[in-house]
């Protein structure tokens, strides 16, 4: 239990038992596991959290369902090719929406050649491919780094995020694995 914004003494008071009892307790675990046979933790000592997957970098942002988006984006550019008749036509589709769809709409289709719909089409299709398959990976990952996680007979730390964009997704990881792999822990 940490308080993050006691609000006067005896809050602070009561954080710094919380946290005195934390501290207490997981030492006490440990000493237990040490000197017991019959520990919770196989073979009587802290087991090594070491059956976590990596999810390459470029798609920790693929965990989060604000990723979907980008799937959709693709697909709906694919269906304004398919109902354009000529590159201006598909042009003034894109034109035809609000700022901020035009912008994500814009941004999708900047350095690929619009001449030929047909080949742009086919090759949006297979990005979306693409892209679905390494959100399918990283999800899969994912889930089976949670069920080994909640699996553990104890969790001495859980951390929770709000994530929304990629560089959420990146900061949180690189912020995570630099405190659970400093020296001190």
């Amino acid at each position: 239990m940490f308080c993050v914004r006691p609000r006067g003494d005896q809050d602070r008071q009561r954080c710094c038992v919380a946290l005195d009892v934390c501290r207490a307790t997981a030492r006490a675990r440990l000493r237990h596991c040490r000197r017991s046979s019959r520990c919770c933790i196989p073979g009587g000592a802290p087991v090594p959290f070491t059956e976590i997957a990596e999810i390459p970098e470029k798609d920790l942002h693929l965990l989060g369902y604000l990723s979907s988006a980008q799937l959709d984006v693709l697909l709906f550019l694919d269906s304004l090719a398919g109902n354009a008749s000529d590159e201006k036509d598909f042009q003034a589709l894109v034109e035809a929406f609000q700022p901020q769809a035009r912008d994500l709409l814009k941004d999708a289709i900047k350095n690929r050649d619009k001449s030929d719909l047909q080949r742009l089409r086919t090759e949006i299709r297979n990005d979306a491919k693409i892209l679905l398959e390494r959100q399918e990976m990283a999800r899969e990952i994912g889930r089976k780094n949670t069920q080994r996680y909640l699996s553990l007979p104890f969790i001495d730390v859980y951390v929770a995020t709000s994530m929304r964009g990629a560089d959420d997704f990146l900061s949180q990881q690189r912020f995570a694995k630099a405190v659970f792999e400093h020296e001190s822990i």
